[in-house]
C-alpha cells in the first residue's frame, strides 16, 4: 500500500474511534437524562431506554455511523494534503529537516532570524533542545474562533560534528484535535515550512558567499604581501652588493691586494649564502653566520676600526627569522655608526627571548639614530616584518646612555625556539 493509502486508512480508523466515542458519550449523558423519574419519559421507560441507548448503540449502531464519517473526513483530509511531502501520518501538520555546516547555537539564531523575517506574530518559548513557537492566526482568518488558526512549531537542533548540525521543524495546528474532526488541515503548516526553511537556506547562501568573498580577499592579499616582500627582498640584495662592489672598485687601484682580498671574500660569501636570499626566512644560526662573513668582508676594508660580538643561545639557533634581517640591522650599524667615527667601534649583536617572544638587538657606537624614512634599509626591513607577522612584531630605536645606539627587532618565538 502507498503512503497515501497508508495514510488515509490510519486517519480514517483514527476518525471512526473519536466519532465513535463521541456518539457513544452522547447517547450515555441522553440515557442518563432520560432515567431521570418523570423528566422526560413516565415509568420505568426512561430507565430501560438509558440502558439500551448506550449499550446497543456502542455495540451495533454507532460502529457503523463512525466509520461512515471517518472514512468521509479522512477523504476530504487526505484531499486536502495528497501530494504533499512534509505532511504527517494523519495528514495533519507538515514536518522538515535541514543540514546545515554551523554550530547548533548559530544555527537556532538563524531560525530566529528568519522566522522574524518570515512570520507575523510569533512569541518563542526557548527550551535547551531547541524552542517551541506560538504562530499568530494569517490576517486572512476569518473564523468565529480566530485561536483554532493558531499554528505550534517546533524546532529542534542537533549536533553533527564540530561545526554541522541538523535541525527539525514540525508546524501544525495548535488545536490539532480539531482537525480531521471537524477542520480541514490544507496545507497551512507546510506553507509555512517552506517559507521558513527558504528564509533560512537564503541565509546560509548569504554567510556562505560573504565567507568565500572574504577568503579571496584573504588570498588576493596573501598573493600582494607575497609580491611586495618579493619586491622588498630586492631591494635589500642589490643594495648589500652595490656597497660591496664599490668599496673593491676603490680600492682597486690604490690596494690592489685588499680589493683582490675583498672579492675572494665576496665571492666565498655569496657561495654560501646563495639559498638565504632565496627564501622569506631563514634560521637564527644560518643568519648569524652570513653576518659572520659580511663583517669579516668589511673588516678587510676598515681593519682595526671595526670589532665585532655576536651572542646567541644555542637554544635559539633554530628560530626563524625573516631572511637578511640581521644583516639589514649590522648594514645600517656600519654604514651610519662605525664608518662614521675616524676611530671606529663595536659592533654587538644579542639575541634573547623572552617568553614567546625573540629579541634581537645591534647595539653600535655612533652618533644619534638616523632617520628610517621611505627606502632605507630599516623602513624595508620594518615593511617586510609587517608584511610577514603583521602586529605580532616591531623595529624598536634606542640611543643609549653610554654613547651606543641600538636597534632590536621583536618576534614571534618558534616552536623550536622555546627552551
Amino acid at each position: 500500500m502507498s503512503r497515501v493509502g497508508v495514510a488515509s486508512v490510519a486517519l480514517a480508523l483514527k476518525l471512526a474511534v473519536l466519532w465513535w466515542l463521541a456518539l457513544t458519550l452522547g447517547a450515555l449523558v441522553i440515557g442518563v437524562i432520560l432515567s431521570i423519574p418523570g423528566a422526560l419519559l413516565p415509568g420505568s421507560l426512561g430507565g430501560d431506554l438509558a440502558m439500551a441507548l448506550p449499550f446497543f448503540g456502542g455495540l451495533f449502531v454507532f460502529p457503523a455511523i463512525a466509520v461512515v464519517i471517518g472514512a468521509l473526513f479522512a477523504h476530504r483530509q487526505q484531499a486536502a494534503v495528497g501530494g504533499r511531502g512534509g505532511a504527517a501520518l494523519f495528514g495533519i501538520g507538515s514536518e522538515r529537516t535541514l543540514h546545515a555546516d554551523l554550530p547548533d547555537e548559530q544555527l537556532l539564531k538563524l531560525l530566529e532570524s528568519a522566522l522574524g523575517s518570515t512570520l507575523r506574530g510569533v512569541s518563542l518559548d526557548r527550551h535547551p533542545w531547541g524552542f517551541v513557537a506560538r504562530i499568530a492566526p494569517p490576517a486572512a482568518a476569518t473564523a468565529w474562533w480566530p485561536a483554532m488558526h493558531e499554528d505550534r512549531l517546533v524546532a529542534s537542533v542537533n549536533a553533527n560534528g564540530a561545526n554541522a548540525s541538523v535541525l527539525t521543524l514540525r508546524c501544525a495546528p495548535r488545536h490539532e484535535w480539531l482537525y480531521g474532526t471537524l477542520l480541514v488541515d490544507r496545507g497551512r503548516g507546510e506553507r509555512t515550512l517552506a517559507a521558513l526553511v527558504g528564509a533560512i537556506e537564503d541565509r546560509l547562501r548569504a554567510q556562505g558567499a560573504m565567507l568565500e568573498a572574504l577568503r579571496q580577499r584573504d588570498a588576493g592579499r596573501a598573493r600582494q604581501s607575497e609580491a611586495e616582500l618579493a619586491t622588498l627582498r630586492a631591494q635589500v640584495e642589490p643594495h648589500f652588493l652595490f656597497n660591496t662592489l664599490a668599496h673593491i672598485q676603490a680600492s682597486l687601484r690604490p690596494s690592489p691586494a685588499v680589493a683582490e682580498g675583498m672579492l675572494d671574500a665576496l665571492v666565498a660569501f655569496l657561495r654560501s649564502n646563495s639559498q638565504a636570499f632565496s627564501h622569506p626566512d631563514s634560521r637564527l644560526d644560518d643568519e648569524l653566520r652570513m653576518v659572520g662573513h659580511y663583517l669579516a668582508l668589511i673588516g678587510l676594508r676598515l681593519g682595526d676600526r671595526l670589532r665585532y660580538e655576536l651572542h646567541c643561545p644555542p637554544r635559539l639557533a633554530a628560530q626563524r627569522v625573516p631572511s637578511a634581517a640581521v644583516l639589514v640591522l649590522v648594514e645600517n650599524a656600519v654604514k651610519h655608526g662605525i664608518e662614521r667615527r675616524p676611530e671606529g667601534g663595536i659592533i654587538a649583536v644579542h639575541c634573547e627571548q623572552e617568553d614567546d617572544r625573540v629579541t634581537i638587538r645591534c647595539e653600535n657606537e655612533g652618533p644619534p639614530f638616523q632617520s628610517t624614512g621611505e627606502g632605507s634599509g630599516l623602513a624595508n626591513l620594518q615593511a617586510r616584518l609587517r608584511l610577514m607577522h603583521g602586529a605580532l612584531v616591531g623595529l624598536d630605536v634606542e640611543s643609549l646612555a653610554n654613547g651606543r645606539v641600538a636597534v632590536g627587532i621583536t618576534l614571534p618565538a618558534t616552536e623550536c625556539g622555546f627552551a
